[in-house]
Formats: structure tokens, C-alpha cells, sequence
């Protein structure tokens, strides 16, 4: 299944991600650790753990999460 989303540019990206983790797999009890999310660098992995750690209070496994450059190799 492919499903596209777009936001506007004017939305706070981390914080929709950090929605659609949890509705689409923390509500339904799926593991966050097999989900993979790409970024153009490093740094926006910091803010959506920090927005999970937020929102979660059980302990949880992140998703992986790798920049352009990881991800290709």
C-alpha cells in the first residue's frame, strides 16, 4: 500500500510525524522499532524522539531513523 501526505510548509513537520506514529501504530499496539524514517540530516531525529519521549509514557523502542547519506549506504 503507498500512501502519500502532504503538509504545508507552514506545519510543524515533527510534531505531524509524531501524530501519525501514534495513531497509526502506537494505538494499535504495533512496534515502533520496524518503522524507518529518512531525513536530510541528523538533527530531526533528536526532536522526534524528544516529541515521542513526550507524548509516550510507557518505555518504548524508537523507530530507525537514518539521514539521506546512511540510508543509501
Amino acid at each position: 500500500m503507498v500512501k502519500v501526505i502532504n503538509y504545508s510548509m507552514s506545519d510543524n513537520f515533527i510534531e505531524k510525524l509524531t501524530d501519525l506514529l501514534c495513531e497509526d501504530f502506537l494505538s494499535r499496539g504495533k512496534n515502533l522499532s520496524k518503522v524507518a524514517c529518512v531525513f536530510g540530516g541528523r538533527r530531526p531525529a533528536l526532536f522526534l524522539k524528544k516529541e515521542l519521549s513526550k507524548r509516550v509514557s510507557d518505555p518504548f523502542f524508537p523507530p530507525m531513523i537514518f539521514s539521506r547519506e546512511e540510508f543509501f549506504t
